[in-house]
């Protein structure tokens, strides 16, 4: 099943795409969002799905994980139950680095963890052994950032060591069967492509060394596997043309060396700058740029044998937009006809899908229903609404059709930021109140009376586990009279996904029962409490001392948990206004490792790191602030600088965790008296060039 080339798919004229022989229409023109009204608040919205066949449907299911790892995270049984077609976790466990004697990293140390590997491979040849569908991209990335950086420009027997390495790797993939669909070289290479030095990116040498380090990758995968499909390095950038340009650059270099690329890749976030920064997620324009790239390649570099195109990170600062404009990304990217792509990386993964593996949130929910729709026919749909819009898939042999419908926030999807209020990042618009959505649905695959089951999925970031799915789920018969439905939803929300599957009288319960092959909250093991329970009792601990006047903060944790004194601590979320969180930022387990200099190892044994802020909602006052610190990741020298800001005044200039406590994985504790006037407290942490700041651990106590 190929994707044929066009020249203008956006302009009008007809993407085909082959399926057993049959030529399926492509997509129609998309109505740029803009272009669509925004209904009064007291209209009732409509949407449209038409029987047209649009092809078949192409799955985006990127990182799975908050944290990721499959290799020591996600169980296989877990990713079963999602069954993706995809599959790139945010740490990419397939090529992992090996740490030398020293606990430093040298050129020499540019290898796969044996171990890593060994446990990587074990989960895929299972799972493939559960009928699952995967496409592997395996993503060396090289040069990615301090863990995998060459010091300095590499000479040319260092590129060839490399080399040699890749093509080991590679061979040894492909004589063990594993079934790897991408190799994608690296990540986001540096911009702007024509100078020495490099201002952004995570390659971070010249253009010229990137070139020969993909030359060196591309020679090595070709030599080891002629039939792999190599995938262009994923270029990045927020400002549209920039981009475009590097990629342009980057064509011409492969042109001139005869190389054959099978997928270009690159990454769209969509984030439009205004009078007051960064300002909003502007999906719609994922299909302008997907068409301006589909032109410089159909129009400049035809014989370079480009037959896929990749979106290879997406959406960016979704702790802002939420749910449902995941949808609406899924909307835009689908009428464009792109052939594949992944949600951003972290800190921004999925809006939260996860607090660990076997806890998921809303949004883990709403990937699962979306990876439903695999192996079925996409749906032409139509909306009045910008904010509210449907993917939709016929699935023929089981009779059913599948839609999900998300409404975005309007903050998601602004007007220009120059008609919009002054905002800064972490503030929340007041919500739009909610909506009724008429859904009209065409070519149902059955007549008569029809099973119609509604999964409302609210938006949210605390844990929604799989028992909990049926109060949030409603079942009834309706009648279809050719092929046709209508179906109301009442109290859409901002960020409200909802997940309607119509088909034959028995269906929910037939797939209640597939799902539980598979669960994401198995049993605990031994005697002990299950992690549910203990998550639960501990919060409960801590919401009982919030109540009193202290709160305590795990940040970084996806769970609560009890002290040995007692004290439940909270886990971390993403800040909502009247609660708490982090914006901004990334959340890691460091795993049992011993913490020096406390009598609780466990609250710094997780990390929020790159964030911009932390803020608490409280009543106005005095309070007294504690904040938690233990280097856990960076050299026994220190070096990690950063400032502390607490409501507007610099409260630590320049602190350094390990100078402090006086080493890594040791524990040290500040101490700061802060008044709170606007019912907020705002702990900021200003960003350095090169300097990513963190925390364990905040609690704040009344005075």
């Amino acid at each position: 099943m190929k994707r044929l080339a066009s020249i203008a798919v956006l302009l009008g004229l007809v993407l085909g795409v082959q399926l057993f022989g049959v030529e399926a229409i492509g997509p129609p023109k998309p109505v740029p969002y803009k272009a669509i009204p925004d209904p009064p608040d007291v209209a009732e919205r409509h949407i449209v799905v038409k029987a047209e066949d649009r092809g078949p449907v192409w799955l985006l299911t990127g990182f799975l994980g908050a944290d990721g790892d499959i290799c020591r995270g996600l169980d296989y049984e877990v990713l079963a139950r999602v069954k993706p077609r995809h599959l790139r976790t945010e740490t990419w466990p397939f090529w992992s680095p090996c740490w030398g004697p020293t606990g430093k990293q040298a050129w020499g140390d540019y290898r796969d963890s044996a171990e890593t590997l060994g446990r990587y491979l074990d989960t895929v040849l299972r799972l493939r052994r559960t009928g699952t569908k995967w496409q592997l991209i395996l993503h060396f990335k090289g040069r990615y950032v301090r863990w995998l950086s060459f010091v300095n420009t590499a000479t040319q027997k260092q590129l060839a060591q490399y080399g040699e390495h890749i093509f080991t790797l590679v061979k040894y993939c492909r004589d063990m069967g594993l079934p790897v669909d991408y190799w994608e070289v690296t990540n986001e290479p540096a911009h702007p492509y024509n100078t020495e030095k490099n201002l952004g990116g995570y390659f971070k040498q010249s253009w010229q060394d990137f070139l020969a380090y993909w030359d060196a990758n591309y020679d090595a995968v070709r030599a080891a596997n002629p039939e792999a499909k190599l995938v262009g390095p994923s270029f990045g950038g927020a400002t549209q043309g920039t981009m475009v340009d590097s990629m342009d650059a980057f064509l011409a270099h492969c042109k001139k060396k005869g190389q054959k690329l099978d997928v270009l890749s690159w990454h769209i976030n969509c984030i439009r700058t205004g009078p007051n920064g960064a300002y909003w997620d502007e999906v719609d324009s994922a299909w302008r740029e997907i068409d301006e790239v589909r032109r410089l390649v159909e129009t400049k570099y035809p014989l370079l044998g480009i037959k896929e195109y990749h979106i290879d990170e997406w959406g960016y600062y979704l702790p802002q937009t939420g749910m449902g404009a995941q949808v609406a990304y899924f909307y835009y990217m689908d009428l464009a006809g792109v052939d594949r792509a992944a949600k951003t990386g972290p800190p921004y993964v999925m809006s939260g899908t996860r607090i660990s593996p076997r806890t998921p949130r809303a949004a883990y929910w709403m990937w699962v229903e979306y990876a439903k729709q695999e192996g079925g026919t996409r749906l032409v749909t139509t909306t009045d609404d910008r904010n509210l819009v449907c993917l939709a898939s016929r699935h023929d042999d089981e009779k059913i059709i599948r839609a999900l419908v998300g409404r975005a926030k309007h903050q998601a999807m602004a007007d220009p930021p120059e008609t919009a209020p002054p905002w800064k990042w972490g503030d929340h618009p007041p919500a739009k109140p909610p909506v009724v959505a008429r859904v009209d649905i065409e070519g149902i695959p059955l007549e008569g009376r029809a099973e119609v089951t509604i999964l409302r999925l609210p938006p949210g970031t605390g844990p929604l586990y799989e028992d909990e799915l049926d109060a949030l789920t409603t079942t009834k018969m309706m009648n279809v009279k050719n092929g046709s439905l209508t179906i109301r939803l009442g109290d859409v929300a901002e960020d409200n996904v909802f997940s309607i599957v119509i088909g034959p009288k028995g269906t929910r319960a037939k797939e209640k029962a597939e799902a539980a092959k598979w669960t994401t909250s198995a049993p605990p093991k031994g005697p002990g409490k299950s992690e549910r329970k203990r998550h639960e009792e501990a919060t409960a601990k801590a919401e009982k001392a919030a109540g009193m006047g202290v709160i305590r903060i795990a940040c970084g944790a996806y769970l609560a948990f009890v002290d040995p004194k007692g004290k439940g601590w909270f886990a971390d979320r993403e800040y909502e206004p009247g609660g708490f969180g982090h914006v901004g930022g990334g959340m890691v387990d460091r795993g049992p490792i011993k913490i020096e200099g406390t009598d609780n190892p466990e609250l710094y044994r997780t990390e929020l790191w790159g964030m911009k802020a932390y803020r608490i909602t409280l009543p106005k006052g005095k309070y007294r602030v504690r904040l938690h610190w233990a280097e856990t990741y960076g050299a026994a020298s220190g070096g990690r600088t950063f400032d502390v800001v607490a409501e507007g005044k610099t409260i630590l200039k320049d602190f350094d965790a390990t100078r402090e406590a006086g080493g890594i994985k040791k524990a040290v504790v500040k101490e700061v008296e802060v008044t709170v006037t606007d019912g907020v407290l705002d702990l900021e942490f200003p960003h350095k060039e090169g300097v990513t700041p963190m925390i364990n651990g905040i609690e704040v106590l009344r005075r």
